[in-house]
């Protein structure tokens, strides 16, 4: 269970980011805020997002929608090198038995 820790201001000062370009993160699908009563609050996942897509923006010079495509397949290349090593680990135990 995530827990959300930080509130639209926390999540601008731990991100060094404005907050008109945290509302377009969020209108770009790369983070996704619970909200509660107009409220938004945030995941500590969604600081390193926002930092990770700025790093794409300016090593990459990509707008934000590019950088967060960008960010999506990285982070899929990511989970499916770790389904592949779990996988290779379940092979490596099956043919050792």
């Amino acid at each position: 269970m995530d827990l959300f820790e930080y509130n639209l201001e926390q999540l601008c000062k731990a991100t060094e980011l404005d907050v008109a370009y945290i509302r377009e993160l969020v209108s770009h699908g790369v983070i996704d805020p619970d909200t509660d009563q107009g409220h938004w609050y945030f995941r500590s996942v969604d600081v390193t997002r926002c930092l990770g897509v700025r790093r794409l923006q300016s090593e990459l010079d990509l707008d934000t929608q590019g950088a967060a495509l960008a960010l999506q397949l990285v982070e899929q290349n990511k989970r499916l090198k770790r389904r592949l090593r779990y996988l290779e680990q379940l092979v490596n135990r099956l043919q050792s038995h």
